[in-house]
Formats: structure tokens, C-alpha cells, sequence
């Protein structure tokens, strides 16, 4: 059983991270905090075998980047880019699993254009947060990974084109 505890987790990432953003940006800092924090747990104790060690490597990917940004308004535009990551791995595995199942024939088109579709409502809500990020090089690498998800769920949707991770995955079935 995991001693993981949210509200204690919550508490001290923000307690390491309120005093170092401006106070205009506190409110958001909280909310991206608790999205951040959620994650996490959902991550570390999801079946894994040591959820408090991947909470620790979390931690510290979290202190590093709370080191690297040197003022507040890289420390704001830094969390936003890691919680938007998180999220888009998120939806990404969610549009390849898709991916896969139509190419495998493991869902039918009827479930797969509706999945997709709310996929695809998730990936113009994520372009859009990551389309408002100043960082130009983590926009240019969200937005990769976005047209790749746009890809994937399209083909649900369509069956036409598909991403190019979709397309290696086809390729080897095939084999």
C-alpha cells in the first residue's frame, strides 16, 4: 500500500513553489500544482511496484526545473509546458491505443469515430494552451506531438491518413 499522500504532496510542492512566482500568477501556479500533483499519483501508483520512488524521481524533475527557470516568469511558463506535457502524453497514448485497435481490427468503426472525435476535442483544447506558450522551443515540441494525436485520431475518425508512429506500428504487423 502506498504511503502516498495527496494533500501533503500538494502542500509541499507549493509551498516550494508560491514564494518564487509572482503573486499576480499564485492562483494558476495552485491549479497547475494540483493538476501536476494528480498526475503524479495516478503515475506512481498506478501498478507500479515503488510508487514512492517514482514520486521521488517526479520530485526531482520537478526541483530541477523549478532551479532552472531563474525568474518568475520562466518558473510560470515552465510549470505550465510540464502539467501541458503530462497531459499531452496522456491524450497521446490514448490516440495511439485507438490507433492501433482500428489497424487491428480490435474496435468497430461506429466506437472508433466516437473515441475519436472526443480525442480529437481534447487535442484542439491542448493546441490551443500550447499554442499560448512563449517557450517557442517547448511549443515546437508539443506541437509535433499534437499533429502526431490529430493524426491518429483522424484516422479513427476517417480511416485515411494516419500519423507516422501509426503507420511504423502497421508496417510490422504486416511483417
Amino acid at each position: 500500500m502506498s504511503t502516498l499522500d495527496k494533500q501533503k504532496l500538494l502542500d509541499e510542492v507549493t509551498a516550494e513553489w508560491l514564494p518564487k512566482v509572482a503573486k499576480a500568477d499564485r492562483e494558476e501556479t495552485k491549479q497547475l500544482l494540483g493538476a501536476l500533483v494528480t498526475s503524479w499519483l495516478s503515475e506512481a501508483i498506478g501498478g507500479v511496484a515503488e510508487p514512492e520512488a517514482v514520486n521521488e524521481i517526479q520530485r526531482e524533475d520537478l526541483a530541477l526545473l523549478l532551479t532552472n527557470a531563474k525568474t518568475p516568469a520562466a518558473r510560470i511558463e515552465a510549470l505550465r509546458g510540464m502539467v501541458l506535457r503530462r497531459r499531452v502524453n496522456k491524450v497521446s497514448a490514448a490516440t495511439f491505443k485507438l490507433g492501433k485497435q482500428v489497424v487491428d481490427g480490435d474496435k468497430d468503426d461506429g466506437t472508433a469515430r466516437a473515441e475519436g472525435k472526443g480525442l480529437q476535442l481534447q487535442i484542439d483544447e491542448l493546441a490551443g494552451k500550447v499554442n499560448a506558450l512563449s517557450d517557442s522551443g517547448m511549443k515546437r515540441n508539443l506541437q509535433r506531438e499534437i499533429s502526431e494525436m490529430a493524426m491518429e485520431a483522424l484516422y479513427a475518425i476517417e480511416r485515411k491518413a494516419m500519423s507516422l508512429r501509426l503507420n511504423r506500428y502497421q508496417q510490422t504487423r504486416r511483417q
